[in-house]
């Protein structure tokens, strides 16, 4: 049985919509915070604290050890659950706010890159 021509063409519409709307939503100043979510949400899921630790900037490094970091992020696993999802909600003067939800706790996450200049 055929979809109506008019029905498929909605449908096409709809997933031409879903497909291109990141590129939309995502601009040269959210894409590095974007990537930054996404890294620390899978590092953290995979339980690779080493390489999450890594994503944080010098100041960081110098309050908080990598043992120190570890037992923190295990422990954030463990009681937080597995990281869901992360949705930007807003951006300004290169600070991100997101919405995290993860299996036990939904919550706000700031971000922002580190100053290199």
């Amino acid at each position: 049985m055929a979809i109506p021509r008019p029905l498929s063409m909605k449908y096409g519409i709809f997933l031409l919509f879903l497909v291109t709307w990141p590129a939309v939503a995502q601009t040269p100043e959210t894409a590095p915070l974007d990537s930054l979510a996404e890294r620390s949400k899978r590092y953290l899921n995979a339980q690779q604290p080493d390489s999450l630790y890594a994503l944080m900037g010098e100041a960081f490094h110098v309050q908080i050890s990598v043992a120190q970091f570890t037992q923190i992020s295990q422990g954030l696993k463990a009681q937080l659950g597995r990281w869901q999802s992360v949705e930007r909600r807003s951006v300004k003067d290169g600070v991100a706010v997101t919405l995290k939800t993860m299996s036990n706790h939904t919550g706000f996450l700031t971000l922002a890159e580190q100053n290199t200049k």
